[in-house]
């Protein structure tokens, strides 16, 4: 045995979305081997992408963290008798590929330890690994020579960000916790006020007393009803300024991370994460104004009741510790079940979007019920987990409320026979009892603000995967050249996404200005990578792609991206009308018009549905495929650049536009770099340039009847 489940508890890791298994079994292992890794270094490291990441992707990540790790396959027995610690190729109850960690077999119960990022540590036989890890695929860590790096002083305080951003409140927050120290003394006077009036206004029989005294006590309640509106609107304006602050952060931080953690991450696992910023919003301000009121409360009611009677006092006291540990006991088991609970709920929203944005391929195909069920079970899974953590929420209320009554009635009690022996008067038996109320009621408050600590705690430690993902490095600031004559060139490029095999292999490829370049190649073989990498979405392994032959990774890259239009296979419209898809929302509808008329493109959109004050609907659902490609066209030529690249820009379009874009083409190319990739071969006849890509390599074909 490697470890035992205590010492496994200090290493295991849980995933923070449901393709991240591999990337939660490998910190595991490095935990193990006392090295402190980032999460995003990682995910970029092992080539994680919405179905996650593959052996040779943890392999790869681990061994730039100065692991040992190699892949094998093994039996049951075999993985018995192993002396490390290992990740298992595992499938997972809905058929998918899942990663665990094998922490080791014991000899004495014959189980082996599992840490499943999804589900937790849990001791199995034999024949339940044996169902779950079909292909006997695992990778094992060489404890021997595997180097111990340890990174405590280069790691990053997870919480600076949340520091820096509640900073700039300080001086609300401040004023805050001014006006909740007045609200919570104030809130102490009712107490004394009925001790007062019952033992010494009342007995006086004097009414205009009696009536000076309430309106006193009347005036102190209007200034606490004051303090408290006073209280909420600063808290608002906080709320709002904060919930703005930090989702402007995000958002930025989203728009500019690179497209590898796009593609790890499908859109409801990050619009879960920008949704999840308001939990953080609401534990602070719990703690600034009610906390932080409780605590005042609590003690400066503790005190008062000191004054009254010592033992009550006491026994008042006592009750705080008894609630703090049961609020540590179940502090672990809450935040566990939170990060449960918001990935199912991440999982629902990502199968939501996933399903709904494909509802016309599910009516073609008549699947309305297969896939209700579907995203229905999905839902029910993410209700199970959150019926779980109410039940785990009302069990800890359960146990407050039992104590709180032990001590109420142990007080009241006390307080009684002290009233009956003489030692207390009647007064300030109803003072002890109104501030004991108080005194039970604030310790619940702050015990039970430990919920939302923890909920606070698994919605930021989920949107760290946001914060601290490294982005796009736009440092360089080459100035980019641009002559009459311009050339691109891709240099002995060789490429391979992460935890995959290469995908391309010294490619070659020079164009020019007033060229017409096509790349013709089977699906898969690399094309739309071709594309990225000139993007610099990517970089090569090896190899430099040149434009006038300068290397283009050293040109600032928002600059070298606006010499780059593309036309995708997809074109994403967005929710405005056509004029503003065109212009991407930074014009106005008669520039669009002046454009289309200048570049020829107005015969495009004389059609009824293409009209440029048409509106588009979500995704342009309203039109066709071809109908998107002209948009995508027009966007593409809107902002002029010297190189422009189609990927399949005429898959959905009839003859006659086809031939309209060729056309156009070919008008415009004396202007700009022209690269397009394309199936058919009655096109890739038209261009200057065909090179064929096959088999990783790069080839140029000299007889278009060759294709």
């Amino acid at each position: 045995m490697i470890l035992n489940i205590d010492q496994a508890k200090k290493v295991f890791t849980q995933q923070k979305s449901i393709n991240l298994c591999g990337i939660a079994c490998l910190i595991s292992v490095c935990k193990y081997f006392n090295i402190n890794v980032n999460e995003a270094e990682i995910l970029r490291n092992s080539g994680t992408v919405h179905t996650g990441t593959t052996l040779l992707g943890i392999k790869e990540s681990a061994e730039k963290l100065n692991l040992t790790a190699d892949g094998y396959r093994c039996s049951i027995d075999e993985l018995k008798n192993c002396d490390t610690i290992s990740i298992l190729h595992t499938v997972n109850k809905d058929g998918f590929t899942h990663f665990v960690t094998c922490f080791g077999y014991n000899n004495i119960t014959n189980q082996f330890l599992i840490g499943d990022p999804a589900s937790g540590l849990f001791h199995c036989d034999e024949y339940y690994l044996d169902s779950i890890w079909k292909s006997k695929l695992l990778l094992l860590f060489d404890s021997k020579k595997s180097t111990s790096k340890n990174n405590r002083d280069k790691k990053s305080n997870n919480y600076q960000y949340i520091f820096d951003i509640i900073s700039r409140d300080i001086p609300l927050l401040l004023v805050t916790l001014i006006l909740s120290i007045f609200a919570s003394i104030f809130s102490l006077v009712p107490a004394i006020f009925i001790q007062k009036l019952a033992d010494d206004i009342i007995p006086q029989k004097n009414m205009m007393l009696i009536f000076y005294g309430i309106m006193l006590y009347a005036l102190i309640l209007v200034i606490i009803a004051i303090i408290s509106y006073i209280n909420e609107r600063v808290i608002i304006k906080q709320n709002l300024l904060f919930n703005v602050r930090i989702l402007r952060n995000l958002l930025f931080r989203v728009f500019h991370l690179p497209i590898t953690f796009h593609k790890s991450l499908n859109t409801g696992e990050i619009v879960s994460r920008l949704s999840d910023t308001e939990r953080i919003q609401n534990s602070i301000v719990l703690l600034i104004n009610s906390v932080f009121m409780q605590i005042i409360i609590l003690f400066v009611s503790i005190s008062i009741l000191f004054y009254y009677e010592l033992n009550i006092g006491v026994i008042a006291l006592l009750s705080i510790p008894s609630l703090i540990w049961l609020s540590y006991y179940y502090s672990s088991k809450i935040g566990k079940k939170q990060k449960q609970t918001m990935a199912k709920y991440a999982k629902f929203e990502a199968y939501s979007i996933d399903i709904l944005s494909g509802y016309f391929a599910i009516k073609s195909n008549v699947k309305e019920k297969l896939f209700h069920k579907r995203l229905l079970e999905s839902y029910k899974s993410a209700q199970l987990k959150r019926t779980d953590l109410q039940i785990l929420n009302s069990q800890y209320n359960l146990y407050t409320n039992l104590i709180v009554c032990v001590f109420s009635i142990t007080v009241v009690l006390l307080s009684s026979y002290f009233v009956v022996i003489g030692k207390i008067e009647i007064g300030v038996l109803f003072a002890i009892i109104t501030i004991l109320a108080q005194i039970l009621q604030a310790s619940i408050k702050v015990v039970s603000y430990m919920v939302s600590v923890q909920e606070a705690k698994a919605a930021y430690n989920r949107s760290l995967l946001i914060i601290q993902h490294p982005l796009e490095d736009n440092s360089k600031h080459i100035d980019i050249t641009i002559t009459s004559c311009n050339m691109l060139a891709l240099k002995n490029v060789t490429f391979k996404y992460p935890g995959r095999e290469i995908l391309l292999e010294k490619i070659n490829l020079t164009v020019r200005t007033g060229e017409l370049l096509s790349i013709f190649g089977r699906i898969g073989s690399g094309k739309t990578t071709i594309i990225q990498l000139i993007q610099r979405f990517y970089a090569p392994s090896e190899g430099i792609i040149t434009f006038n032959n300068a290397d283009i990774n050293k040109f600032d890259l928002h600059k070298w991206r606006r010499q780059i239009k593309v036309v995708s296979q997809q074109t994403k419209l967005f929710i405005g009308t056509i004029a503003d898809n065109i212009s991407m929302f930074s014009d106005s509808l008669e520039n669009v018009e002046l454009f289309c008329k200048t570049m020829q493109l107005d015969w495009f959109f004389k059609i009824e549905d293409l009209k440029l004050h048409n509106m588009v609907d979500e995704n342009g659902n309203n039109l066709s495929g071809g109908q998107k490609q002209l948009i995508g066209i027009a966007r593409a030529l809107y902002q002029s650049a010297p190189i422009l690249v189609l990927d399949e820009p005429t898959a959905s379009m009839d003859k006659e536009c086809e031939l309209e874009v060729i056309q156009l083409l070919f008008r415009l190319k004396k202007d700009m770099i022209i690269i397009m990739i394309t199936h058919k071969p009655e096109i890739a006849k038209m261009s200057d340039k065909i090179y064929i890509l096959d088999n990783k390599h790069m080839t140029v074909c000299d007889d278009y009847l060759l294709l």
